[in-house]
């Protein structure tokens, strides 16, 4: 048996982890928002900028006046909370849309054959945003 001392105290080590942790649980939550974003489809904006990232706890708003179109700033305001990030807490990415479950799984009956839908299902999200984002950001990770 070896008489060797630890060239990092276990407790600074600890430290690393928790921050490289971090970073890795920082990069793999602002990919999945970024994709849920960018996957959604557009209009007016309004459902792009519905998606909201938060830490802790589920963000239940919703303001149907706010407008992203490219999605920046919905990915700006996912990374700025993401600062806030500390190891081993949860982060909730999410939309409160009154429409978001029919542009998930279809279902618009109304008019199901419009300019915006092909037989219930939009036609820029046609599997859906956030089954679909899910399976891409698993994909990129595993």
């Amino acid at each position: 048996m070896s008489n060797s001392t630890w060239s990092l105290n276990p407790a600074d080590f600890m430290k690393t982890v928790e921050q490289d942790l971090t970073a890795h649980h920082k990069k793999m939550a602002i990919d999945a928002l970024t994709t849920v974003v960018m996957q959604s489809p557009v209009d007016d904006g309004a459902f792009r900028a519905s998606h909201r990232l938060s830490i802790g706890s589920p963000d239940l708003s919703y303001d149907e006046n706010q407008k992203d179109k490219s999605g920046g700033s919905s990915i700006a305001k996912g990374n700025a909370m993401l600062q806030g990030l500390v190891p081993f807490t949860t982060v909730y990415i999410q939309t409160n849309s009154p429409y978001a479950k029919v542009i998930e799984y279809g279902d618009f009956t109304e008019k199901p054959e419009t300019a915006k839908t092909i037989g219930g299902y939009s036609k820029q999200a046609p599997h859906g945003v956030y089954g679909i984002s899910f399976q891409l950001v698993k994909a990129k990770y595993t």
